[in-house]
């Protein structure tokens, strides 16, 4: 029969090395997808705000009056757009907006109803740095912190129906 012995401290202290460093990988990778799905977060989101910002302006753009558009003297535009049908009766068809980056450095497109005593302002993108507008005939080109985007014009008769 073989007699049992018991663990040398040695063995034990080793045992204990390779478990720490074990633990320590462990640890240190769930800190690492912790972070990278923080950013990854982070990212859908800006571009679920970017994606929900063109799609918001297209149709808007789509029905714009383009000989409706003013730049005024703080980089901000305003114009006339078709809103189409809306719940609220006094902001559908022919209305005038404003789109313009607030104090709070977020991009507002405020529309105002036909009698123009209402105003509604959506915040389309938050946390801008700079907007510029530049308009030709068949578009009209937004820029925010240095990323392009485009809106063209739908082609139109005399009558201003669609081509």
């Amino acid at each position: 029969m073989r007699k049992l012995h018991a663990l040398t401290l040695t063995e034990v202290m080793i045992s204990l090395g390779l478990f720490s460093v074990v633990l320590a990988s462990v640890f240190s990778s769930f800190r690492n997808s912790t972070i990278l799905q923080t950013k990854a977060e982070a990212i859908r989101k800006d571009v679920l705000q970017r994606s929900s910002l063109l799609q918001r302006l297209s149709n808007v753009f789509l029905y714009v009056d383009t000989k409706s558009f003013k730049q005024q003297e703080d980089g901000s535009i305003r114009f006339s757009f078709d809103n189409q049908i809306d719940p609220e009766g006094e902001f559908a068809g022919m209305i005038e907006a404003h789109l313009y980056l607030d104090d709070r450095y977020d991009l507002i497109l405020e529309s105002f109803s036909k009698k123009k005593d209402r105003s509604r302002k959506e915040i389309l993108l938050s946390d801008i740095l700079e907007v510029t507008f530049e308009r030709d005939e068949r578009a009209m080109v937004m820029i925010i912190d240095r990323v392009t985007y485009p809106f063209f014009f739908p082609k139109t008769d005399q009558q201003g129906f669609l081509l």
